[in-house]
């Protein structure tokens, strides 16, 4: 799977095709076995990468870079595993 950038109408946006950073997001919580450990490690993720989900003044730059960090790795990796992405982000699994 090919995942695409992030773009600032990506984020203002609520209805049509899928959101680029809802599949990235869907797919790091999938890696951290879903549920609550999903949850987690993709809290964990988006932190290594450069944004945390729980500071809510966060600028849609930041946001869209480490979506789009993310995707880079996810790319890279053939295919995506929780120990490739945990390697590439410097977070251990």
């Amino acid at each position: 799977m090919i995942f695409s950038y992030v773009t600032i109408e990506d984020l203002c946006r609520v209805e049509g095709p899928d959101l680029p950073h809802l599949v990235i997001d869907v797919k790091i919580r999938e890696l951290g076995g879903g549920g609550w450990e999903g949850h987690a490690f993709s809290v964990a993720a988006l932190l290594a990468a450069g944004y945390d989900v729980n500071n809510r003044q966060t600028p849609m730059e930041t946001q869209i870079a480490a979506y789009n960090y993310l995707a880079d790795i996810l790319n890279s990796l053939n295919p995506p595993t929780k120990a490739g992405l945990c390697a590439a982000l410097g977070i251990y699994p």
